[in-house]
């Protein structure tokens, strides 16, 4: 049930970090959710993952363009008229 990293890079850890990564890698997967859990409390963040902005194009372009059209007809009504 332990997974090992397939990636074949060496990933050097730097010794003051040797012990905690190897705490970390003896975990199960239930203790790692718990320490994450600790660690969201504790320090006040989330470890949610961000999403990423869309990317600009045709589909943005083409919302952009519906709203500006949007506006455009409701100015139009009301030129001219009075309020009452």
């Amino acid at each position: 049930m332990s997974e090992e990293n397939t990636n074949t890079e060496k990933i050097e850890v730097p010794a003051k970090f040797k012990k905690i990564v190897e705490e970390i890698e003896s975990m199960s997967v239930l203790d790692l959710n718990e320490l994450v859990k600790v660690f969201e409390k504790k320090f006040g963040v989330s470890a949610t993952a961000v999403a990423a902005a869309p990317a600009a194009g045709a589909g943005s372009a083409r919302g952009s363009a519906r709203r500006r059209a949007r506006r455009s007809r409701a100015c139009a009504g009301r030129r001219g008229r009075r309020r009452p």
